[in-house]
């Protein structure tokens, strides 16, 4: 009788884990894979003349260089035609400071991201039905709290659900 008991207590536990796992991999399988994307950003003073449109995006966007603002603004055409519907937008920062990593996160907490902390690599998730704007909007205003703080926003990368 023990036996029985033991017996039916690992199926119990292997179901669970089984609907875990087919879970993880159905919520997968709704976005389609989208490579990363690296903005490259110099480190120096910005000398390039720029659109009165970027300059107006720097002053919202103060702690980001003009060409990481152009960068993301010339693809703002793309990301409002090609991803249509909901999307999950995936940002991958590194910081040189684990104080400042967790000020990020407890901010993307607050306003409702998803985060994962892997040491001082930070992926922050959000999730939101795509407008005209709204990627590009998510990408600056994540890439400028980073920035705000000691991290680095390495790249994006797209999801869209598919139908």
């Amino acid at each position: 009788m023990k036996k029985r008991g033991i017996i039916l207590s690992l199926l119990a536990v292997g179901g669970a884990l089984a609907y875990i796992a087919a879970k993880n991999m159905q919520k997968q399988k709704d976005y389609e894979e989208v490579s990363y994307v690296t903005i490259q950003d110099d480190d120096g003073e910005d000398n390039d003349t720029y659109d009165e449109k970027i300059d107006e995006l720097h002053e919202i966007y103060p702690y980001l260089s003009k060409k990481f603002i152009n960068n993301i603004y010339e693809q703002e055409d793309n990301f409002n035609t090609k991803y249509l519907g909901k999307i999950k937008l995936e940002h991958i920062i590194v910081f040189d400071d684990e104080n400042d990593a967790n000020i990020f996160l407890d901010v993307c907490n607050d306003n409702d991201y998803e985060v994962n902390k892997d040491g001082l690599k930070v992926q922050v998730n959000s999730y939101f039905e795509n407008e005209n704007g709204k990627i590009m909007s998510d990408i600056l205003s994540v890439a400028n709290q980073a920035s705000s703080l000691t991290g680095a926003y390495l790249g994006y990368r797209l999801e869209v659900e598919k139908l």
